[in-house]
């Protein structure tokens, strides 16, 4: 059986659309409908609220604060002020003729040397003081963390019934979801900017948004005040150590000077003895006139009664506390009391209290607000809807279609019927 290829014209397929039109107009609306439900539904669950919060990089001005904070760490890296108690030499009241004096001399200059160097070299430091645009990169840094979201989500959904009046919101206003989040630093006008992108997954009202924006920047301050406590805690366990150090070598110099000292005397006295028992021998009670003295050797020529005398000072100063006779232990032992008090790092706390380090309020970043509230950000967030808007027209022109495939069906299977009746 040979099959015939039907052709039809213009006018007689406008006359097939006429004849189903009722068709074709009832696929239309079956699929328009089919559309509606589809997108009425796929809005309901693919809503979402978005908020958008900006932070400033700390104006130039502000930028002293941060100075203000480094400094105070390179002091306690360097411990300017413990180095400066040291670093006047002690005068050595024992004659310079006497050689145990000059050895004593050359070794507490040899020691206060080694304790100026005990801190170490950080001049590396002062290259890596901190600047409003690491501030902004550790904001970044701080809010991209994995675990941020879900704390801040907690401490949200914990302050709602201290701050919603109306306690029948916090059921509707309680975060169900975490939100998701993004955001990027930019660039404006030479200063950094970081924009924080939020989405909620269920309803907002501007009362629930405006709480967690301030939330957020809440717990934003808190993370970084945690980050710049950490930075003050390894600095301060920097100058306990160092200090610790110090104060070992302070006192091993005095243990050496008091060791020295009392050796030297010994032997002092030592050789003052012989020289009172020489002179007793050869008679000298009083100085010899212009008798030449060169050396000890010589000190038999001024008696034995100056010598007798002197002998008794020095077993009397050998007997006695040295630091009562030695200004160098004097000295040293007032050093090591003056550094005990830890006055670097008291400084330091003090000028980190003022900066508001120890209570949440040193200013890392900057957040525009609004004027007729200040406590709150300047936010916005808007309604977003699914891009899936074409389903009503494109179902409707799909119901079409098969409506006009329909109409031309039925219109050969009507003339199939009405050659066959014939």
């Amino acid at each position: 059986m040979q099959k015939k290829l039907i052709e039809i014209d213009f006018n007689s397929f406008v006359k097939i659309l006429y004849n189903g039109i009722w068709i074709i107009i009832s696929f239309s609306m079956f699929g328009l409908l089919i559309g509606y439900i589809y997108e009425k539904n796929f809005q309901e669950q693919g809503v979402q609220y978005r908020l958008h919060i900006q932070i400033h990089e700390l104006a130039p001005i502000e930028q002293i604060l941060v100075n203000d904070f480094s400094n105070s760490l390179l002091k306690l890296y360097k411990l300017d002020y413990e180095k400066l108690v040291i670093t006047v030499e002690p005068f050595i009241e024992v004659s310079k003729d006497d050689d145990f004096a000059i050895i004593l001399d050359r070794m507490i200059k040899r020691n206060v040397a080694n304790i100026l160097d005990t801190a170490g070299d950080h001049g590396n430091l002062e290259n890596n003081n901190l600047t409003s645009k690491d501030l902004i990169n550790l904001v970044f840094q701080t809010t991209q963390r994995d675990n941020f979201m879900s704390l801040l989500t907690h401490t949200y959904n914990e302050n709602l019934k201290d701050l919603i009046k109306d306690k029948s919101k916090i059921e509707s206003f309680t975060l169900k979801q975490l939100p998701d989040y993004g955001g990027g630093i930019s660039q404006n006008q030479g200063s950094a900017l970081y924009t924080i992108e939020i989405l909620f997954l269920q309803e907002m009202e501007d009362e629930n948004i405006r709480i967690f924006s301030q939330n957020l920047i809440n717990q934003i301050n808190i993370a970084m005040n945690k980050q710049l406590m950490h930075r003050f805690e390894l600095a301060k366990d920097n100058y306990y150590s160092e200090l610790n150090n110090m104060q070992k070598n302070i006192n091993f110099i005095i243990n050496t000077i008091e060791n020295e000292y009392k050796i030297a005397l010994i032997s002092k006295i030592n050789s003052l003895e012989f020289q009172r028992n020489l002179a007793k021998e050869l008679d000298i009670k009083e100085p010899i006139d212009e008798a030449e003295i060169f050396s000890e050797k010589d000190y038999y020529k001024r008696g034995y009664l100056y010598l007798n005398r002197e002998l008794v000072i020095l077993n009397k100063r050998l007997k006695s506390e040295l630091s009562e006779s030695s200004a160098e232990i004097r000295f040293y032992n007032h050093a090591l009391n003056t550094i005990k008090q830890k006055t670097t790092l008291k400084r330091v706390e003090r000028k980190l209290t003022e900066l508001g380090l120890f209570n949440n309020a040193f200013k890392t970043f900057d957040v525009s607000f609004r004027k007729d509230m200040p406590l709150v950000p300047i936010y916005t967030y808007q309604k977003i809807q699914p891009a899936s808007l074409y389903a009503i027209p494109f179902s409707g022109l799909f119901g079409l279609f098969i409506g006009i495939i329909f109409a031309i069906n039925n219109f050969f299977v009507k003339n199939r019927k009405n050659k066959n009746a014939e």
